[in-house]
């Protein structure tokens, strides 16, 4: 079950990469382009000498965590992925594999970042668990992962019990308040093509300004949830 699983992923994201430029536009959206910096900010605290981009994508949360002082690798399921994210970022150790059997020795990695991962890779409760497993045997003892979902509010809890359940301890949960900004470009779907349009969907100063709306409602005013995860030594 879980090989189809995988097989039926790859197949799905190997076309995504080959039938599109940029498969979500991250690196076109404020609210995205905010998100990787945030992101990079929490990895920056936790100060790790190797870490793991673990579903890099085209490497737009990669080329953040290039410009910390750590030793970076960065893994996709899709070679297609794998190969534009090398040419456009050259630098990071790159690999090809899932997440659910990762590639690496025991205990290789101070720090493990799966950004938009475990719901979004399209994977089932039985995978989810399998992956969790694997980034906590592939963290150092002390070492740190950080997990990141877009969720409706209602199903937080759910991804943090997920994460409790598995090997890892959590050690701190943060909400990004940015539910505003995905409205925002629900508004605009319908003109997202026009030069104005445009602008402001890139914006990190509208998208910075709309999470200050989202921030006094705490959860209820955010889309993305990010929890911060140790194994224990």
């Amino acid at each position: 079950m879980a090989g189809r699983v995988t097989h039926d992923a790859l197949r799905h994201f190997e076309g995504l990469y080959r039938a599109e430029d940029e498969p979500w536009s991250f690196s076109e959206r404020g609210v995205e382009t905010l998100r990787h910096e945030r992101v990079a900010r929490i990895v920056a605290e936790l100060a790790p000498r190797r870490t793991l981009d673990l579903g890099c994508s085209l490497g737009q949360l990669t080329r953040r965590l290039a410009e910390l002082p750590t030793e970076l690798h960065a893994i996709d399921l899709s070679p297609t992925a794998v190969r534009r994210a090398r040419t456009l970022l050259p630098g990071p150790a790159y690999a090809c594999g899932s997440a659910t059997e990762l590639p690496f020795a025991p205990a290789a990695f101070d720090a493990i970042v799966a950004s938009d991962g475990l719901y979004s890779w399209q994977l089932g409760p039985a995978e989810c668990a399998t992956t969790l497993c694997e980034i906590h045997d592939a963290l150092v003892p002390g070492g740190h992962a950080v997990l990141t979902e877009h969720m409706r509010p209602s199903r937080f809890h759910e991804f943090v019990g997920m994460i409790e359940a598995s090997p890892l301890r959590v050690v701190s949960v943060r909400h990004f308040h940015d539910r505003p900004c995905y409205q925002f470009e629900g508004w605009l779907k319908a003109v997202r093509h026009t030069r104005g349009a445009r602008a402001l969907r890139g914006s990190r100063t509208v998208a910075r300004a709309l999470c200050a709306l989202g921030r006094p409602f705490g959860a209820a005013g955010s889309r993305h949830i990010c929890v911060v995860a140790r194994r224990e030594g």
